[in-house]
């Protein structure tokens, strides 16, 4: 199946973390037909508060569980610097599941 792509309109932070993190979520799993990969777009994101890396990282372990493969994409220098700090972010880099822009992500989903 093609992957769904979503990109995050605004930042997410503590307070609107859960209601965007649950759209990605139903958007996701309760689709006609599930998707193999999932690429979220975070080219907004230029802070990363803690409580949102929290929730992206629940997110991803909960939808790998699922059978579905997040693929990340966009992250500001800024926002990047701090999830690099990651034990999970270094995982999320070795599985080659982030990429700086949506065309290099959508041909890397292709291929898998």
């Amino acid at each position: 199946t093609d992957p769904l792509v979503l990109r995050c309109l605004v930042p997410l932070y503590a307070a609107n973390v859960r209601p965007n993190i649950a759209m990605v979520r139903t958007a996701t799993l309760e689709a006609e037909t599930t998707p193999a990969v999932v690429i979220l777009d975070l080219v907004r994101q230029v802070v990363l508060e803690s409580t949102v890396l929290h929730i992206l990282v629940e997110l991803d372990l909960e939808l790998t569980g699922s059978g579905v493969q997040m693929m990340f994409t966009g992250l500001p220098d800024r926002a990047l610097r701090t999830v690099a700090r990651t034990e999970w972010w270094h995982q999320v880099n070795a599985d080659g599941r982030y990429y700086p822009d949506l065309d290099a992500a959508l041909l890397a989903a292709e291929r898998r």
